[in-house]
């Protein structure tokens, strides 16, 4: 296992390339996970292309938030009512929970972008950048991508959802140049999987460049078949080729 290093407010755990660094993969785990839940799938991409292998510096930040009730020293990006959110989703409606930005979401914005910044500091031969996560940690990436300057060239989002209204909508009109893959499972409790769906059909219609949606029979996971077409799209992000799924 790599070991933590500090960029910016944020410990983050690297896999480095075996040559130059030119393009960045920064993954974000989700709500209640350690912060290295996620570095297999590094090494799991690494394994199934040569030139991520060669030239993707991989890059997994852990939340600030420290959850003491939590198994594993779990952590968040922002505070999240579990069970609340579990009632509302098998009733089918989490709108209050989503349809406004929740309370924290702007300092893990901050956060990730100053970690960003301190990355491109210690790596300035990186040219392109990825963003992607997992549940809480998909809508991060989501966000940083669609509110802030930052030109992504790439957006992986397993089992996230919509936050916020019209305002990302709007902001992705913005990134014609993105290629987006979106993944969530038909029987996900926790987030809907009819909401997921909602976000493709409305990031499609936004004018983004590539937007791939990856439904899958099962609940709030990352199956190996989506990691199969995330590795598909990393590698045609990193040979500047356009995905075909």
């Amino acid at each position: 296992m790599t070991q933590p290093q500090t960029f910016g407010p944020l410990n983050v755990r690297l896999i480095h390339p075996d040559k130059t660094p030119n393009m960045l993969v920064l993954l974000n785990h989700g709500y209640g996970a350690p912060g290295d839940d996620l570095v297999d799938l590094g090494h799991f991409y690494r394994s199934g292309d040569t030139t991520l292998r060669e030239h993707a510096l991989f890059a997994f930040p852990a939340a600030p938030k420290v959850l003491y009730n939590a198994p594993m020293q779990g952590r968040a990006w922002w505070d999240i009512d579990v069970a609340r959110l579990e009632a509302r989703a098998r009733g089918g409606d989490v709108s209050p929970f989503f349809d406004v930005f929740p309370e924290g979401l702007k300092e893990s914005r901050r956060a990730l972008l100053s970690c960003l910044e301190a990355l491109r500091a210690s790596f300035p031969s990186l040219q392109s950048f990825v963003f992607g996560g997992f549940s809480q940690g998909a809508m991060l990436a989501a966000d940083v991508v669609f509110r802030s300057a930052i030109e992504a060239k790439g957006l992986i989002l397993f089992s996230g959802t919509w936050l916020g209204g019209d305002e990302w909508q709007a902001a992705a009109a913005k990134r014609d140049q993105l290629t987006l893959f979106q993944s969530h499972g038909r029987q996900d409790p926790i987030l809907p999987f009819e909401r997921a769906e909602m976000m493709f059909k409305r990031l499609e219609k936004s004018g983004i460049a590539n937007v791939m949606f990856h439904p899958f029979q099962g609940a709030h996971a990352i199956p190996r078949s989506c990691l199969e077409d995330s590795l598909k799209v990393l590698g045609a992000l990193q040979n500047d080729r356009s995905p075909n799924l």
